[in-house]
């Protein structure tokens, strides 16, 4: 996915930080964040609650948040590319104008 968003011409910066002690799996642009979920690792309640409790947290800084799963990326990969391709045309992975820099710091 990462080499894919590259090629389409857009910043991504895995393992980003943007929470304290949390990493998100990638941040495309200024501020899409996506993150693939896993039933192994996001099925637990607690683990569920938290995934929830951090995409609050990160609307709150102003960044977009698009959870995909294995099958989103493993088994439907043309459907996710197209899905990525319409956010990336639509400027979704960029801050308007009148806000770049504020997300992210």
């Amino acid at each position: 996915m990462r080499r894919f968003l590259q090629r389409s011409g857009v910043t991504v910066r895995p393992q980003a930080g943007l929470l304290p002690d949390e990493r998100m799996d990638m941040v495309v642009g200024e501020l899409l964040v996506i993150e693939c979920d896993s039933h192994g690792h996001h099925e637990d309640p607690r683990a569920y609650a938290n995934d929830r409790r951090r995409d609050q947290q990160l609307l709150l800084l102003g960044y977009r948040v698009l959870r995909l799963t294995w099958e989103d990326v493993m088994l439907n990969w043309p459907r996710t590319q197209e899905l990525l391709r319409r956010i990336i045309a639509l400027e979704l992975h960029r801050a308007p104008r009148n806000r770049r820099g504020l997300a992210g710091r």
